[in-house]
């Protein structure tokens, strides 16, 4: 009984391990010059939190949207974090940061994304 169900499990993964690794997603290749996929995921996620703050000043300065005053304090400290996040991930970069502490920058960064305010359009 035991054999019959070792050949049974063998005979399944037989099946299944095909078409398992058939439908698994291409893993993105790394930028060139990164160190390794978190260095590029973070540049990118870096550069996504770059474009989103040029937007919300260039929306502002077209006189397309007028934040609050609350809203300018959100979009400082977004910006302020950016900023520390940009000078950890030369560091990751550089091999003199850590991983852990690149992390802890980018995620600062993207909570502060989360809570951005959506511009409504001009007055």
């Amino acid at each position: 009984m035991k054999g019959f169900i070792l050949r049974a499990l063998f005979l399944a993964m037989l099946v299944v391990v095909p078409v398992v690794c058939a439908n698994q997603k291409t893993v993105q290749a790394p930028i060139p010059g990164s160190v390794n996929t978190f260095d590029s995921s973070t540049y990118q996620s870096l550069r996504v939190a770059h474009d989103i703050a040029k937007s919300l000043s260039d929306q502002a300065a077209a006189g397309k949207y007028h934040p609050t005053p609350q809203e300018k304090v959100v979009i400082n400290q977004f910006i302020a974090d950016i900023n520390v996040a940009d000078t950890v991930y030369k560091a990751y970069h550089a091999g003199a940061a850590t991983q852990a502490q690149m992390q802890t920058a980018l995620t600062k960064v993207q909570t502060d994304q989360a809570t951005l305010p959506v511009p409504t359009g001009g007055k």
